[in-house]
């Protein structure tokens, strides 16, 4: 039966390319008929059913099924492995020279307050620890490597917090979502468990916390981008900390507008279409001031992207307050010293993946 409807598909989707190769000739696209035999013309024929067709979601999940059934694995830079039960958004080709602009930015920002003790954590992604399960076909940067030569450019008084090896060993474990390019707050515990006490904190084990499962499943932006939809969905899932401080207010801004909460997870961010907004209330957020019980401890400035929003819970216990500024999601116009004063905090962090780190418009801020 699962044969039959197999070969239903492939049937329905040839009847369908058929009268999109009619629409595309007729549109003036026949400069996208070429062969469908490597990554480049997959994601040119993606494109140009987006153009062509009003359900083009539904295309691109019938184009990926049938393209599986004849072997192909890679939809538009995102790699279906199979055997992790996982898509990997393929990162190759880093752009060095934003990547060191934005090194030479955390030097100029230390140097507005050398006394200041500053740290840096370059996220991998999830191309970089699994990079062994991707076809050389591909060219993912071996972001180890990357990793290290940024952190040798960084001014030598920022003391760099290697994760690499840390996330390397648990590499079998929930750490990255499965259809989403972003870190799971287990991923985030293990670049915690190595970093936290060369920041000066004391280790809570995971024993000490609390795991919260929402049990709400989705989809992420991997599988909107290539169609594949045999990868298990993923879930949200919030950790608390059984010791330590607990949070007074969290102030997010969004968009211009700030929101009061009480909690560094929201629930409305669930509704969202984008899951990760469940950390801190938007994923795109440019400010979030949050501010504890602990009132003997430091104060910490987190400069960094998205990846920082879920790694927030676990630094609760060890900090008074928590400044996190994403400098890519500020105003137009805005510097992070325009929201701040550097003197003002004990600590800064700069926590970034690798991906964003290559893109950011940091050496501006």
């Amino acid at each position: 039966m699962r044969r039959l409807i197999e070969v239903i598909t492939v049937v329905l989707f040839f009847g369908f390319a058929a009268v999109g190769g009619v629409m595309t000739v007729l549109g003036g696209r026949g400069e996208l008929a070429a062969s469908a035999e490597s990554d480049e013309s997959a994601a040119a024929f993606q494109q140009a059913a987006s153009e062509s067709f009003p359900m083009s979601d539904k295309m691109l999940v019938l184009y990926a099924r049938c393209a599986h059934l004849f072997g192909q694995r890679s939809f538009g830079g995102v790699y279906h492995d199979a055997d992790g039960e996982r898509l990997i958004d393929v990162h190759s080709g880093l752009d060095t020279d934003a990547a060191y602009a934005s090194c030479e930015a955390i030097g100029r920002f230390h140097r507005l307050a050398p006394t200041l003790p500053a740290y840096v954590m370059l996220v991998p992604t999830a191309s970089g620890i699994y990079r062994e399960h991707l076809p050389d076909t591909l060219g993912a940067d071996d972001q180890q490597k990357i990793i290290d030569e940024l952190y040798y450019a960084i001014d030598p008084d920022v003391t760099p917090l290697d994760v690499f090896g840390s996330l390397y060993k648990v590499r079998d474990n929930y750490i990255y979502y499965r259809t989403d390019d972003r870190w799971t707050p287990q991923g985030a515990y293990a670049a915690y468990a190595a970093s936290i006490q060369k920041l000066g904190g004391t280790l809570y084990s995971v024993q000490n916390y609390d795991v919260e499962y929402t049990h709400v499943e989705f989809l992420g932006s991997l599988a909107d981008r290539s169609g594949v939809r045999s990868v298990p969905s993923d879930r949200i899932n919030a950790y608390r900390c059984k010791f330590g401080s607990y949070v007074k207010s969290c102030d997010v801004t969004h968009d211009g507008v700030t929101d009061n909460r009480t909690s560094v997870y929201s629930r409305s961010g669930l509704t969202k279409a984008d899951k990760y907004s469940f950390f801190l209330g938007a994923s795109d957020l440019s400010t979030a001031k949050i501010v504890t019980t602990a009132e003997s401890m430091p104060k910490l400035l987190l400069i960094g992207s998205d990846y920082a929003h879920c790694f927030v819970p676990f630094l609760l216990p060890h900090y008074s307050e928590i400044m996190l500024i994403d400098p890519d999601d500020l105003p137009e116009g805005k510097n992070v010293t325009d929201i701040i004063d550097p003197k003002d905090y004990d600590q800064v962090l700069f926590l970034c993946d690798l991906e964003s780190f290559s893109k950011s418009k940091w050496e501006g801020k």
